[in-house]
């Protein structure tokens, strides 16, 4: 199993925040199907609208979380779960280097199954995030 994710938002003819989604997709390349996929996110904001393409059960995790529980992922598919809503600012993100920095949209915090945890697959991971002015985009949270 792997999982990559997806980044975008949307601005205003002003430049100024107007939504935000991410979307998680995990693989299943396995015979069997995956049953209780968990996917941890932090949304930017607690009315962000969370979808999923398979069953699934959302509920709330420690310091803003979101518990996305994928009930199963028939053998050799993909199951994505979308995280977007409307904002209206971006939250700042702490940086060590210094200028403006933001956080554009949800976070995949975890990914797991029963058996461990579900490895990243990050030459599939893409960012088509449009950086407000001043951001360089280079810090981390």
């Amino acid at each position: 199993m792997a999982y990559w994710q997806v980044e975008s938002n949307t601005l205003t003819e002003d430049k100024l925040p107007q939504s935000a989604e991410l979307r998680v997709v995990v693989a299943n390349n396995s015979d069997r199907p995956a049953k209780n996929v968990l996917v941890v996110v932090s949304p930017l904001s607690p009315t962000a609208a969370i979808a999923c393409s398979v069953n699934y059960e959302v509920l709330d995790g420690p310091k803003g979380s979101r518990l996305v529980t994928l009930e199963r992922i028939p053998p050799k598919s993909i199951a994505e779960v979308h995280v977007s809503g409307d904002v209206k600012a971006y939250p700042e993100r702490f940086s060590w280097m210094g200028g403006a920095k933001f956080r554009y949209c949800a976070k995949v915090e975890d990914v797991q199954t029963e058996f461990g945890p579900v490895r990243c697959d990050y030459p599939k991971c893409k960012d088509n995030t449009q950086r407000l002015p001043g951001d360089d985009g280079q810090s981390y949270l």
